[in-house]
C-alpha cells in the first residue's frame, strides 16, 4: 500500500508543519509500505523525517514557474470547469472583487496542482488501486486532487482540516471557494475537533457522512512539570504573535494581576514570533509593574519547548485566542506535562479545558477577567494540584498520540483497501 501525502512545505522548513506531521508519520508507516511526500513549497532547509520517505519536488517547481506567468493564470481560469461551476452556484461572488479575486487565485493554484498530478501519475506509473492520496490541509491541494479524481474516479482521496481551512470567518475575504465541489470528491474529511466537525455539518450538511473527528495528539513525555517553589508565579503561552491570538490581551491581564498583588512576583514567557512582537515588547516595558517580568522567547523548535517543560517550573499555561479551529497542539503539549490551563471558550478549546484541568474563560474576556483567573490558580494551591492531575487525565483520554494516530492510520489503510 502506498500513501501520497501533499503538504504545504514539509519536509522543508517554509511552514510550521514539522512537529505535527512528524508525530504522525511513524504510525502511517505501520500500514503503508511506501510514503511519498509532495510539498507545494520547497524551502531552504529540509528536515530528516522520522521514517524513510520519498520526497517529490516536482510540484513545488511547477508552482514556482506558474507564479511568474500571468497568461498561464488567465488560461487556467478560463479553461476551468470548476470556475464556472462556482460562479453559477454562487453568482453574488461576481459582485465582490475580493471574493472574485480569491476564487481566481484558488482555481489557478488548484489547476496547477491538477495538471502536475495527472502528469506525475502517468510518468511514475503508480497503481491507483493500492494508493491513497492524502492532503494535510483542506485547501487548494485538495481541490486540485479532486479535479484529478473526476477524471480518475478510482482515485481515493482524504484530507485533514484544522482551523483556517475550516472556518470561512477566519480568512479575508470570508469565503472558501468551491467547497461543495471539493467535498464531492472526498472519501473522508478528518476534522481536528468536534467543533470543526459541527461547523462543517451546519454549513455543508449534504456531506455530513464524510466528516469525522480525528484529534491530533502528543507523545507521553513521561514527566510532570513541577510547580514553582520560590514565590514566583510562572506563566507560559505559546502561539504566533498575530492579532487572532490576542497576546496583547494577555500582557494587559498579567499587568493587571501584578498591580492587584504588588508583593507577588509574576514571570511570563511567550514562545512564538510574529508581526506584533516589537510593539508588544515596547508596551510591556511601559505597562508592567516592577513585580512582573516578561520574556518574548521568539520562535523555538518543538524540542526546545519540551525541554523547557522538563527543566523549569511552570504554574499555568494560557491561551486567549479569539478563534481556534482544532484542539490546539500547544495546549495538548501542556496538559501532557500536567500543567493547568486557562483558555478562552472558542473552537476546540473547550474540548481540552474545563474545571477538571483549568479555567475556561468566555470567548471575549476582559484583561480583568483573565487576571482573576490567574489569581484564582495562584491563591488555591490545592485546587491547582488537582487540576495538574486533571490535565494528565484529559491528555491520556483524548490526546495521547499513540492512541489517536494509531486509529487514524488504521482508518486510512481501511479506506485504501476499498474497491481493490
Amino acid at each position: 500500500m502506498r500513501l501520497v501525502l501533499f503538504t504545504t512545505s514539509y519536509p522543508y522548513n517554509a511552514s510550521l508543519e514539522q512537529p505535527f506531521i512528524e508525530r504522525e508519520l511513524p504510525y502511517l508507516a505501520k500500514y503503508f509500505s511506501e510514503i511519498i511526500l509532495i510539498p507545494q513549497v520547497c524551502g531552504e532547509k529540509i528536515f530528516t523525517a522520522p521514517i524513510p520517505v520519498k520526497v517529490e519536488e516536482g510540484l513545488c517547481r511547477s508552482i514556482n514557474i506558474n507564479k511568474k506567468s500571468l497568461m498561464g493564470k488567465i488560461i487556467n481560469v478560463i479553461l476551468s470547469r470548476a470556475f464556472y461551476n462556482e460562479v453559477i452556484s454562487r453568482p453574488l461572488i461576481m459582485l465582490s472583487f475580493p471574493k472574485f479575486l480569491g476564487l481566481v487565485t484558488f482555481i489557478t493554484q488548484a489547476e496547477v496542482i491538477r495538471r502536475w498530478t495527472e502528469g506525475w501519475i502517468r510518468q511514475s506509473g503508480i497503481s491507483i488501486d493500492d494508493t491513497l492520496f492524502y492532503t494535510y490541509w483542506f485547501a487548494q491541494g485538495t481541490m486540485g486532487l479532486g479535479m484529478v479524481k473526476r477524471k480518475i474516479p478510482r482515485l481515493k482521496l482524504v484530507s485533514r482540516a484544522h482551523g483556517y481551512d475550516v472556518y470561512e470567518e477566519r480568512v479575508l475575504p470570508s469565503y472558501w471557494p468551491c467547497r461543495p465541489q471539493v467535498l464531492a470528491a472526498l472519501d473522508k474529511l478528518f476534522l481536528a475537533s468536534d467543533h470543526a466537525k459541527e461547523y462543517m455539518t451546519v454549513h455543508y450538511p449534504k456531506f455530513s457522512h464524510l466528516y469525522e473527528t480525528a484529534h491530533l495528539g502528543v507523545q507521553d513525555p513521561k514527566h510532570i512539570t513541577r510547580q514553582s517553589e520560590d514565590g514566583i508565579f510562572r506563566i507560559v503561552s505559546c502561539s504566533s504573535i498575530v492579532p487572532v491570538k490576542r497576546v496583547a490581551l494577555l500582557l494587559k491581564a498579567i499587568a493587571r494581576a501584578a498591580e492587584l498583588y504588588p508583593n507577588q512576583t509574576f514571570e511570563w514567557r511567550h514562545f512564538g514570533d510574529g508581526q506584533e512582537k516589537a510593539q508588544l515588547r515596547e508596551t510591556a516595558r511601559i505597562i508592567l509593574p516592577p513585580n512582573a517580568q516578561c520574556v518574548f522567547v521568539g520562535y523555538k523548535s518543538n524540542d526546545s519547548l519540551m525541554r523547557y517543560y522538563k527543566e523549569f517550573p511552570v504554574d499555568v499555561f494560557i491561551n486567549v485566542s479569539e478563534s481556534e479551529g482544532g484542539a490546539p497542539v500547544s495546549i495538548q503539549e501542556a496538559i501532557s506535562y500536567g500543567i493547568p490551563v486557562i483558555a478562552t471558550n472558542v473552537g476546540g478549546n473547550p474540548e481540552i479545558v474545563s474545571d477538571q484541568n483549568g479555567i475556561l474563560l468566555g470567548p471575549n474576556p476582559s484583561p480583568g477577567e483573565v487576571a482573576q483567573a490567574l489569581l484564582t490558580l495562584l491563591n488555591d494551591s490545592q485546587a491547582t494540584e488537582t487540576k495538574k492531575k486533571g490535565s494528565r487525565s484529559v491528555w491520556q483520554k483524548r490526546y495521547n498520540a499513540e492512541n489517536n494516530f494509531q486509529a487514524f492510520a488504521l482508518e486510512l489503510y481501511t479506506i485504501c483497501l476499498k474497491n481493490q
